[in-house]
Order: structure tokens, then C-alpha cells, then sequence
């Protein structure tokens, strides 16, 4: 039976990327299908050559893979054509310009290519200086219909899970008072809650599509967000502790620890352990959030589990206030080289911390809506 060395297939893969770019996208899925086993070797070689006749004879990129840059679905392309070529259309518009979200996925996506964009994105910045007025969201709506959503944090557990869970992978963007989290497209119901918790219309939720290099291989990433603009919610975040960048965040937020004094008041009067009241759950519900924005399984045992950070100081407080046994230890050493999206970067820091079987299993308890795919 005729094969490829696996040598020969990552040499055919990096040579097709340094020749074709953006182009050699089609080419590269072709290789993923024949090393994942999806097609054979007589169907690789006819698919291969047929997409290589394509790119070397053609010059203009594909809606396909401009959709891809651009970090949208289908037919996003095509709607945009008609947007601005078809007087006929209902979606008739002259004077449509993109969206600075739209254009800042695109920029990110040729940043993240070994391919030489430097004239694209100099077009872009014109584009932008050429439109002041530009809207920043695609939809240009940027209100909610609950940005009070945060401010009983002490008695909403929904509001302690999600702000655990954003503690843990969201962002706060100062500029724009902008709040948002993303997920992989496998837990868009997960963030779906989320979306209908704040009062955020669904249809506004955005599938991205990004295009990471990983040695000399080009894969395709596909979220899920929820992002907005909505100032009480943001000045409620910031006094809550929620820092923009993961690395300032520091300590538990003081309302979670403040649950969990009032927590312990309260067992004392029916002796039991203060996670069993409804105080202690809530302050548990916010660990649950965070171990669903940042946190994974332990294969070996069921009931224990890792949760993750780029500050050693909030794990090692968490570990504190949750009363955790275990130690923090380094993921990535702080100035350790590492190899991120195939660039080498001096990484400055990622910890992690185990939760005991004890303490998950109060986590697990806490709060009935979490990510399903992380119970046990």
C-alpha cells in the first residue's frame, strides 16, 4: 500500500504554507484529512493536486477563505456583496462600511499567518482613519435589559457563579465600559444562560472564527461570544474586584469572602459546616464559576479537579479562603520561553491549584446550572 513518511507530510504541509499563504488553507485541510485518516492516499494525491492547480493558476482569494480571514460563517461574503452591488436588494446599501470589531478580527487573523499582509493592513488602518464614525459592534447595539444583573451579588447565586466564571475567563475593556466572555462553540448553550441572565437578545451572540499557527500547520479555532458595552454593569465589576487583565486579579472578590463570614455566623447556630448553608453555597457557587471558566477534570480521580490562573496570588488566596490543603505550583515558570501559537514568547507566569475531593464535591453542590460537560 502506497503512503507518505510522516517527515514527508509536515515538509509537503510547511512548503505549501511558505508558498501559498492564505491560500494554502484549502491544501492544508487536504493534509489534516489524510493524517486524521479521513481520506486515503490515492483520494489525498487527486484532492491535492486539483486544489494546487486552483491556487497556483488563480489570484483573487476565494469567499471562502476571505470569510475565514474575516472570522465569519457563511454567507457572509455573499451578503456583503449584494449589501453593496445589487440595487434590487432589499440589503442595498452604498454607503455600508465594517465594523471595527469585523476589522480587528480580520487584522488579527493576517497577523496570526507566516505570510506577508503588511499592505492589507496598512489598507485597513486608512479605512479606519478614512471612517471616524464607524460603528464599534457589527449590530451597533450595545444595551441590555438587566445591567443590575451584579448588584446583589450576596444573594443571587446565578450573579456569584458568573461572576466566578468571569473572574476566570471574561474581560473588561476600560475604554469602551465593554464586558464579554467566550467559550468554543461546544458550549454554546452554556453561554446562552449567561446571554439570557443579563438581558443580552441571543441573535446578537457572534461565532468567530480564528486562524492560529501551530508549528507549520494552520488550524482553525471557532468560538462563541457575548460581548457589550453597559456602564453600571462595568462600575459594578471593577467595585466587585474584576480587573481587566487576568494577571491583576489578585485576591477572591471581598463579597465572596464577606458570604463566607456570614456563612460561619450561621452554622454556628445549627452546628453544621459553614459550606451547608445557603451563604456558604453561594460563596461556593462563585468557586464552581471559576472552575468552569478556568478549570478542568482530574483523569485519575472523579471527584478531584484543577482550576488555573495567571496570578499565583489569587490561587494562593483562594486556597486560603476555601480552606484547600493543597499547594499552588507553577504550570509555566515565570520567564520560562514557551511556544504560543508558533511564536516563542517569555511567558510570565500560569499556576494551578487541586481542589480535594471534599471541596469539589461542595462546589458541585452549590449550583444546579453550571457547564455540563465538567461534572463528573
Amino acid at each position: 500500500m502506497l503512503e507518505f513518511q510522516e517527515s514527508d507530510i509536515d515538509a509537503l504541509r510547511e512548503k505549501s504554507i511558505d508558498r501559498f499563504g492564505v491560500k494554502s488553507l484549502g491544501l492544508t485541510e487536504i493534509i489534516r484529512q489524510y493524517t486524521s485518516e479521513e481520506i486515503r492516499f490515492y483520494k489525498f494525491i487527486e484532492n491535492f493536486k486539483n486544489e494546487l492547480g486552483r491556487v497556483s493558476g488563480e489570484l483573487k482569494v476565494t469567499n471562502t477563505e476571505l470569510q475565514l480571514l474575516f472570522g465569519k460563517k457563511n454567507p457572509y461574503m455573499s451578503m456583503i456583496s449584494t449589501t453593496l452591488g445589487n440595487p434590487d436588494s432589499p440589503r442595498y446599501n452604498p454607503d455600508f462600511t465594517f465594523s471595527k470589531e469585523v476589522l480587528s478580527s480580520f487584522s488579527e487573523n493576517l497577523e496570526a499567518l507566516k505570510y506577508s499582509f503588511r499592505n492589507v493592513l496598512s489598507i485597513i488602518k486608512g479605512y479606519i482613519t478614512l471612517n471616524p464614525d464607524m460603528k464599534e459592534n457589527s449590530r451597533d447595539r450595545y444595551t441590555i435589559k438587566n445591567p443590575n444583573f451584579f448588584s446583589d451579588v450576596l444573594h443571587n447565586p446565578d450573579a456569584s457563579y458568573w461572576l466566578g466564571f468571569l473572574s476566570a475567563d471574561g474581560y473588561l475593556i476600560k475604554s469602551l465600559y465593554g464586558i464579554g466572555t467566550e467559550l468554543q462553540t461546544r458550549d454554546e448553550v452554556h453561554i446562552k444562560k449567561f446571554a439570557e441572565l443579563v438581558g443580552y437578545d441571543e441573535s446578537r451572540i457572534l461565532h468567530r472564527v480564528r486562524l492560529r499557527t501551530h508549528g507549520s500547520e494552520i488550524k482553525i479555532q471557532r468560538s462563541i461570544t457575548v460581548g457589550f458595552s453597559c456602564q453600571p454593569m462595568y462600575d459594578t465589576l471593577i467595585s466587585l474586584g474584576l480587573f481587566g487583565s487576568k494577571s491583576e486579579r489578585k485576591a477572591v472578590p471581598p463579597i465572596i469572602k464577606e458570604a463566607i463570614r456570614l456563612a460561619k455566623i450561621d452554622a454556628k447556630k445549627v452546628n453544621t459546616h459553614w459550606s451547608e448553608t445557603s451563604y456558604g453555597k453561594l460563596a461556593h457557587a462563585w468557586l464552581l464559576g471559576f472552575y468552569d471558566g478556568d478549570g478542568s477534570k482530574d483523569k485519575r480521580s472523579k471527584y478531584t479537579a484543577l482550576i488555573y490562573a495567571a496570578s499565583e496570588d489569587l490561587l494562593n488566596d483562594i486556597k486560603e479562603t476555601f480552606e484547600i490543603k493543597n499547594d499552588v505550583h507553577p504550570k509555566v515558570k515565570k520567564g520560562e520561553e514557551v511556544l504560543t501559537f508558533g511564536d516563542w514568547k517569555i511567558s510570565s507566569g500560569f499556576y494551578y491549584l487541586y481542589l480535594s475531593p471534599t471541596v469539589y464535591k461542595r462546589m458541585l453542590q452549590s449550583y444546579a446550572d453550571s457547564l455540563a460537560r465538567k461534572r463528573p
